[in-house]
């Protein structure tokens, strides 16, 4: 995500927050990173809310196609 930021920075883009995820297939935690800040959801999906989790993903998507 630091990298995606700096290459972002780099490119002259106008700033955008990063998004990730961490996971190890079962559960999965979602991070962003903006302004040099980085935010942890501390809330864990698990892959039996599979719903949540691909909300969550097309909300980023989503974010990102209205521009």
């Amino acid at each position: 995500m630091v990298a995606a930021d700096l290459f972002n920075r780099s490119a002259n883009q106008a700033e955008k927050p990063v998004y990730g995820c961490v996971t190890t297939g079962e559960v999965w935690q979602f991070l962003q990173l903006s302004q040099k800040i980085a935010f942890l959801d501390q809330q864990r999906y698990y892959l039996d809310n599979v719903g949540a989790i691909l909300a969550i993903v097309q909300a980023i998507v989503q974010q990102f196609s209205n521009e």
